[in-house]
């Protein structure tokens, strides 16, 4: 790479406005270096991603690109309006010399989410089996993520079908059967997850709270501190619901209210003198 290049480059990272851009794309222009691959991605990821309201410019330099390569379409895509980033998608299919990868199916699914088109999304996901897409890590995540909130056997169906799974896709198919009220169908994978974090067991903890089932939130944290876990806001807000109102808060169940300083078992306070909501103080106890 040549010390214009290098520097040109570094004059795209660091702009912060349109109206530097455009100085920076003419001074480009003028010096040939428009047509340089990497020069040309760099002004469309500055355009699309970083500064603001400047997508316009960003489609105008991929229309006028002899020759825009598929970084350049995924920039657009992943910055673009949903809209505009289906058209755009559709528009490097038509291109034979540039079929998609599997950021391009990862962009467009997010922008088919934001719309909440399920069609979009099946017809997406056949995309991706022609091209072999659709068992991707990346890709394959994108698409439960997408169907979970449409369509949880959707989900479920592409979940099957990856041969390779990472502690995110875990976690994106155990939100999607706890936010449909599945809870058998959750606890089912969790025990099979080959690993956990914070996400997976809040989700647990979180997802049978909302749906009712404080006994079972209860049981799923204290399995989490008996594992040697250290719970976070997400797991102690999960159970704070059954005890929220004065009522709840003279059940033996409203006792484990967590401090700072000593461990889970030292932390076990009884809340029962207190005639009405305890103070908010108390409660801010129990982040570790």
């Amino acid at each position: 790479m040549s010390s214009a290049e290098k520097l040109c480059l570094s004059l795209i990272s660091n702009c912060k406005t349109l109206r530097n851009l455009k100085q920076i794309h003419a001074l480009a222009y003028k010096s040939g270096l428009d047509s340089n691959p990497l020069i040309a991605g760099k002004l469309l990821l500055v355009c699309a991603v970083q500064i603001s309201d400047s997508i316009d410019y960003a489609r105008r330099l991929l229309i006028h690109n002899p020759n825009p390569d598929v970084f350049m379409y995924n920039t657009l895509i992943r910055g673009d309006s949903p809209n505009n980033s289906i058209s755009s998608f559709i528009h490097m299919l038509r291109q034979s010399y540039n079929p998609p990868d599997s950021f391009s199916f990862a962009f467009v699914l997010k922008a088919a989410a934001n719309l909440r088109c399920l069609r979009t999304g099946f017809q997406l996901h056949c995309q991706a089996m022609v091209r072999g897409l659709h068992t991707h890590l990346f890709v394959g995540t994108t698409m439960v993520t997408y169907f979970r909130g449409n369509d949880v056997s959707g989900a479920d169906k592409v979940f099957g079908l990856m041969p390779f799974r990472n502690l995110t896709t875990w976690n994106v198919m155990l939100a999607g059967y706890a936010k449909a009220g599945e809870l058998e169908r959750a606890k089912g994978l969790f025990l099979q997850m080959p690993s956990r974090d914070d996400v997976s067991w809040s989700t647990m903890i979180v997802g049978f709270a909302h749906n009712g089932c404080f006994d079972e939130a209860l049981q799923v944290f204290r399995e989490l501190v008996a594992n040697g876990n250290r719970p976070n806001e997400v797991s102690l807000t999960g159970i704070l619901p059954p005890y929220s109102s004065s009522e709840d808060l003279l059940t033996p169940r409203a006792s484990l209210i967590v401090s700072e300083q000593s461990s889970i078992e030292d932390k076990i306070q009884p809340i029962s003198n207190y005639e009405s909501t305890p103070p908010s103080c108390l409660f801010k106890g129990i982040v570790c």
